[in-house]
């Protein structure tokens, strides 16, 4: 797996245009009961070198298991959007002939997405001869459609950057160019869309608008970054607007959303250009900023909460910060900041595979302690040779 993501870095570093390729590996399914079943999709990324403009991207998706019930949901990084698995019972490797492949689909187009997978079907997106489009298959391999929605990403670094987020019998996705989709699961049928860039006087960033939308509940939040909203809060069913973060004079930086539940609140931070960034989920309020600063203004890594600690780090030489968030969400406190932790320059013990059209990988690399909720050791190692985490 360090090779697949050492070859990830490789490929974005040189700037390679993505081709995609979709395999779907072993698949069973375990009966609960008469309206329940867990469905368990077994893959990992690989990558195979075609030309200097053609690489070839393969999606296998990460053994995922969903226990349908009335809300089937799917997103980037798994439920808490967190990358971490917690089913037990798991191959401890692969056998000697790799996993039996099912079924695969080799004309996705370009693109930098993962893919949703639901009880219903799997749904990604892709791009083809500058068009961008939505694939969904069952989960037997067979397209059950693909809809196409508009103009995508052809700059640089070309294809597509958000993954689906499925709710319901609903996905919704963001375009590099800031236009948000929400489409009926079923056919594709576009059920309303809005334009975050003519909305709010976003100005697009260097390498497309790249940002994985997070949802709570009846609200779907996004990070427009223009000059009258930092955020926003959208009604999911509608996308009209419930609430929208005064700007702050940052544009979005290709970082992820993340929501994080306190006793009586429930706070969203992101990075933007310059800093790492706190709003009240409830009602846009800033709630504090800690400065992040580098060039190039690139962010892609949505920070990590564990037990009242957000860990940021983003590459390029900034390295990363520890920050302690008050125990009402009000404010943070430096903890400590440490360049040397930089996921791009140095520090590269191991990888995070992540969606983003630029070479930043997700690196955690503390000394590891027994307790899982102790995975970030607060008393840091500053040469950044303790043991490599993966969250």
């Amino acid at each position: 797996m360090n090779e697949t993501r050492n070859s990830e870095l490789s490929t974005r570093n040189n700037g390679i245009r993505v081709k995609k390729k979709l395999k779907i590996l072993s698949t069973t399914i375990e009966h609960i009961g008469n309206s329940h079943f867990k469905l368990y999709l077994r893959s990992f990324k690989t990558f195979k070198m075609i030309t200097m403009r053609s690489l070839l991207f393969t999606i296998l998706i990460s053994i995922i298991v969903t226990n349908l019930s009335a809300q089937d949901v799917a997103q980037w990084r798994g439920p808490n959007r967190d990358g971490i698995y917690n089913e037990t019972g798991l191959l401890k490797k692969w056998p000697d002939t790799g996993p039996k492949l099912l079924w695969h689909f080799d004309e996705l187009g370009d693109g930098h997405t993962s893919a949703a997978v639901t009880g219903k079907g799997v749904f990604t997106t892709g791009m083809i001869n500058g068009t961008g489009f939505v694939f969904a298959f069952d989960l037997q391999g067979k397209l059950l459609w693909k809809k196409e929605y508009s103009t995508e990403w052809a700059e640089s670094h070309n294809g597509v950057r958000s993954t689906p987020l499925v709710v319901k019998d609903k996905l919704y996705f963001l375009s590099a160019y800031g236009k948000l989709y929400s489409m009926n699961c079923s056919d594709g049928q576009i059920v309303w869309t809005l334009d975050l860039v003519k909305q709010y006087g976003a100005v697009n960033i260097q390498w497309g608008i790249t940002e994985n939308l997070l949802f709570d509940g009846n609200v779907l939040y996004c990070t427009p970054g223009g000059p009258d909203a930092a955020m926003v809060a959208l009604d999911i069913n509608t996308g009209k607007q419930i609430w929208k973060s005064k700007g702050n004079g940052e544009p979005s930086a290709y970082c992820s959303p993340m929501l994080i539940k306190l006793q009586n609140k429930k706070i969203l931070v992101t990075i933007m250009q310059n800093s790492i960034c706190g709003f009240d989920a409830s009602t846009g309020a800033s709630l504090w900023k800690s400065e992040f600063i580098m060039e190039p203004d690139v962010h892609p890594n949505t920070p990590v909460y564990i037990d009242g600690y957000l860990f940021c780090t983003s590459g390029y030489g900034l390295g990363s910060k520890m920050l302690k968030l008050s125990p009402d969400g009000s404010s943070v406190t430096e903890v400590w900041k440490d360049a040397s932790c930089d996921p791009k320059n140095s520090c590269q013990l191991g990888f995070f595979s992540t969606v983003l059209p630029v070479p930043a990988s997700r690196i955690l690399s503390f000394q590891v302690v027994s307790s899982a909720l102790q995975r970030l050791q607060l008393s840091h190692n500053t040469s950044c040779q303790g043991q490599c985490i993966y969250l």
